[in-house]
């Protein structure tokens, strides 16, 4: 019974293999919800900046 209360301490306790697991997650979905956002910035500047800026006619 100690060894089964020890594997289930080793799951879910302080230093447990759930409390990595779901620090892995979460950091990775937070790296990804950035780099959503800053393409979806990178975006709008080009087009912001293609908007202000009319093409040269055969200069």
């Amino acid at each position: 019974m100690n060894q089964v209360r020890s594997e289930v301490l080793n799951l879910v306790g302080q230093n447990g293999l759930l409390k990595g697991l779901v620090k892995l997650v979460l950091e990775r979905a937070l790296e990804a919800e950035m780099q959503t956002r800053r393409n979806a910035a990178d975006q709008a500047r080009r087009k912001s900046i293609r908007g202000t800026v009319s093409p040269s006619r055969g200069r």
